[in-house]
């Protein structure tokens, strides 16, 4: 064990001498070793971890000594804390190799991780993110201070067990663990940290009829009658026939319309949240709608009255979604109930057209690989949450089966 192993990993104080006595070399090792009394008495030896060589690497380990006399002098005088080791030895550190030891709380980690994917995520992802940070850091306490390579796996394990106590669904948690998961990852990549806490966590269970459903075509159109004449009528058919998001819909402009040949109209739009550009062909009700509407060119919205508005709170397009959904009598079943703050969560909302166009492209005949293009999903596993099949065509096909006669 070289010194600074010695330091740091046996409770400090045990280890400091008293006096340093010498520095020594063994015929079997590569390196300077030292000689000294420790503060229990013992006569100890260790390796400096600095290799022999010239007279620069002498002076390294005689810095090595220089450190733990200092330590120890403060260890006899009762004011050695974590701190000043950690201080010592990053300086040690950076005199023999140019690099400081990192240390940063977990606190101040995620925060800055925080501050990082701002730029990088949507405002709403960053809002989760955010969310998730402030859910574990309030489950550490005090512990939120210490070092981020204090925080262990039962620190992750109890935080996830809150979250089941706080009746979020199994996806949820799932989803909590994930975006955690993915900040220690980073940690454990640049050497912060030996291992990432969340990594034995296992996936919660999760009950397929917690699940989103999709829209089917009929319920669509019960939707878009409720919103005739107005701008939600063309966003509706938008996202039934390209599985957009809500505020990529809504923000869509005249200038991602290509109808440069008069049968072929696309629509070419790059989702804010994956930046992934897709090229879907306009079709259907939506094709209908836009070519009733006064062309515009540019940046010119295509929903004008919807552009730019936020998709959450009480005023936001999600709550205007739902009140539509509601005047034409349209609803899911509820997954949660809502209590205090937190809303009702149902199998509808305006997400569940992200299921209804690829759904409806499978019973189509359309290949998976297309679908992937058309819906911009990157992984197999991604596409199929996405895709349901229709129940009514199911049954259909086991009727047939039936009416030909065939049995077990």
């Amino acid at each position: 064990m070289c010194l600074l192993e010695s330091l740091w990993t046996s409770g400090f104080c045990h280890v400091i001498c008293h006096v340093v006595s010498h520095l020594f070399q063994r015929p079997d090792s590569k390196f300077w070793w030292a000689s000294y009394t420790g503060t229990d008495g013992r006569r100890r030896r260790c390796s400096t971890g600095v290799e022999l060589g010239d007279a620069k690497s002498r002076d390294d380990a005689n810095a090595a000594l220089a450190i733990l006399t200092k330590a120890a002098k403060k260890a006899k005088n009762g004011t050695l804390t974590e701190c000043r080791i950690r201080k010592e030895l990053s300086e040690l550190l950076e005199d023999m190799t140019g690099q400081a030891l990192h240390f940063e709380s977990a606190e101040q980690y995620f925060h800055n991780w925080l501050s990082n994917k701002e730029g990088a995520k949507s405002k709403n992802t960053a809002v989760k993110y955010k969310q998730v940070v402030n859910s574990f850091l309030k489950s550490l306490g005090k512990r939120r201070g210490l070092d981020l390579a204090a925080i262990v796996p039962a620190d992750a394990e109890r935080w996830r067990d809150g979250l089941k106590k706080d009746k979020l669904t199994p996806n949820s948690v799932n989803q909590y663990v994930k975006i955690l998961s993915g900040a220690f990852e980073k940690a454990r990549k640049l050497g912060y940290i030996p291992i990432n806490p969340c990594a034995a966590l296992d996936a919660l269970a999760v009950d397929e009829s917690e699940g989103r459903e999709h829209f089917t075509m009929e319920q669509a159109e019960q939707i878009a009658i409720a919103a005739a004449g107005t701008d939600w009528e063309g966003v509706i058919w938008a996202a039934f026939y390209s599985g957009g998001r809500l505020q990529d819909i809504a923000n869509l402009t005249w200038g991602e319309v290509d109808c440069t040949d008069p049968q072929k109209w696309w629509l070419r739009s790059k989702a804010r949240k994956t930046k992934v550009t897709t090229h879907v062909p306009i079709i259907g009700r939506f094709l209908d709608w836009l070519k009733n509407q006064r062309r515009g060119v540019g940046r010119a919205a295509l929903f004008p009255t919807l552009a730019g508005r936020s998709s959450g709170s009480n005023s936001g397009l999600s709550t205007e979604f739902k009140r539509l959904m509601e005047r034409a009598g349209v609803r899911g079943r509820i997954i949660r109930q809502g209590e205090g703050k937190r809303r009702t969560t149902e199998t509808l909302s305006f997400h569940s057209f992200r299921h209804s166009y690829p759904s409806w492209l499978e019973r189509n005949g359309v290949s998976e690989e297309d679908r992937m293009r058309l819906t911009g999903h990157a992984t197999q596993k991604a596409h199929r949450n996405y895709v349901h099949a229709d129940p009514a065509a199911l049954f259909q096909t086991i009727e047939a089966i039936e009416r030909r006669g065939i049995t077990l």
